[in-house]
Protein backbone atom coordinates (compact mmCIF):
# COMPACT_ATOMS: atom_id res chain seq x y z
CA UNK A 1 0.00 0.00 0.00
CA UNK A 2 1.32 3.47 -0.93
CA UNK A 3 0.39 6.40 1.31
CA UNK A 4 1.05 9.95 0.09
CA UNK A 5 1.75 12.84 2.45
CA UNK A 6 3.17 16.34 2.33
CA UNK A 7 6.36 17.35 4.08
CA UNK A 8 4.57 19.37 6.77
CA UNK A 9 2.20 16.50 7.61
CA UNK A 10 5.14 14.06 7.66
CA UNK A 11 6.98 16.27 10.14
CA UNK A 12 3.93 16.58 12.39
CA UNK A 13 2.99 12.86 12.31
CA UNK A 14 6.35 11.17 11.73
CA UNK A 15 5.82 8.42 14.31
CA UNK A 16 2.53 7.38 12.70
CA UNK A 17 4.11 7.21 9.24
CA UNK A 18 7.07 5.21 10.57
CA UNK A 19 4.61 2.69 12.04
CA UNK A 20 2.98 2.35 8.60
CA UNK A 21 6.38 1.79 6.97
CA UNK A 22 7.42 -0.78 9.56
CA UNK A 23 4.14 -2.61 8.82
CA UNK A 24 5.14 -2.86 5.16
CA UNK A 25 3.55 0.23 3.59
CA UNK A 26 5.38 2.77 1.43
CA UNK A 27 5.07 6.49 2.18
CA UNK A 28 5.47 8.86 -0.76
CA UNK A 29 6.49 12.33 0.45
CA UNK A 30 5.52 15.35 -1.63
CA UNK A 31 6.57 18.98 -1.55
CA UNK A 32 3.96 21.31 -3.09
CA UNK A 33 2.34 18.26 -4.72
CA UNK A 34 5.55 17.00 -6.35
CA UNK A 35 7.05 13.66 -5.16
CA UNK A 36 10.42 14.22 -3.48
CA UNK A 37 11.05 11.13 -1.34
CA UNK A 38 9.84 7.65 -0.60
CA UNK A 39 9.95 5.86 2.75
CA UNK A 40 10.13 2.09 2.36
CA UNK A 41 10.74 -0.72 4.86
CA UNK A 42 14.41 -1.53 5.46
CA UNK A 43 15.71 -3.91 2.80
CA UNK A 44 12.77 -3.34 0.45
CA UNK A 45 14.82 -1.26 -1.96
CA UNK A 46 17.91 -3.48 -1.84
CA UNK A 47 16.50 -6.40 -3.85
CA UNK A 48 17.05 -6.81 -7.57
CA UNK A 49 18.31 -4.27 -10.05
CA UNK A 50 18.19 -0.66 -8.81
CA UNK A 51 17.09 0.48 -12.28
CA UNK A 52 14.09 -1.88 -12.14
CA UNK A 53 13.15 -0.55 -8.71
CA UNK A 54 13.44 3.02 -9.97
CA UNK A 55 11.22 2.36 -13.00
CA UNK A 56 8.68 0.46 -10.90
CA UNK A 57 8.57 3.39 -8.46
CA UNK A 58 7.95 5.83 -11.35
CA UNK A 59 5.13 3.60 -12.60
CA UNK A 60 3.54 3.42 -9.11
CA UNK A 61 3.51 7.20 -8.83
CA UNK A 62 2.03 7.57 -12.32
CA UNK A 63 5.05 9.33 -13.82
CA UNK A 64 5.57 6.64 -16.50
CA UNK A 65 3.48 3.89 -18.06
CA UNK A 66 4.93 0.41 -18.48
CA UNK A 67 4.65 -1.50 -21.78
CA UNK A 68 1.45 -3.47 -22.42
CA UNK A 69 3.31 -6.75 -21.76
CA UNK A 70 3.84 -5.65 -18.17
CA UNK A 71 7.58 -6.33 -18.14
CA UNK A 72 10.17 -3.71 -17.37
CA UNK A 73 12.38 -2.62 -20.27
CA UNK A 74 16.01 -3.71 -20.24
CA UNK A 75 18.65 -0.99 -20.29
CA UNK A 76 22.29 -1.47 -21.16
CA UNK A 77 24.97 1.11 -20.42
CA UNK A 78 26.62 2.65 -23.46
CA UNK A 79 30.41 2.45 -23.65
CA UNK A 80 31.97 5.78 -24.63
CA UNK A 81 35.59 6.28 -25.57
CA UNK A 82 37.64 9.27 -24.50
CA UNK A 83 37.57 11.46 -21.44
CA UNK A 84 34.66 11.29 -19.04
CA UNK A 85 32.09 13.99 -19.69
CA UNK A 86 32.41 15.14 -16.08
CA UNK A 87 36.10 16.00 -16.64
CA UNK A 88 35.20 18.03 -19.74
CA UNK A 89 32.49 19.94 -17.87
CA UNK A 90 34.84 20.71 -14.94
CA UNK A 91 37.53 21.92 -17.34
CA UNK A 92 35.02 24.07 -19.21
CA UNK A 93 33.90 25.74 -15.97
CA UNK A 94 37.44 26.91 -15.11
Amino acid sequence: MVVTTGTRDLKNRLTEYLRLVSAGSTVLVTNHGRPVAELVPVGAGAKGDPMDAWIARLARTGQVRLPAGGGLPTFRPVAVRGRPLSATVIEDRR
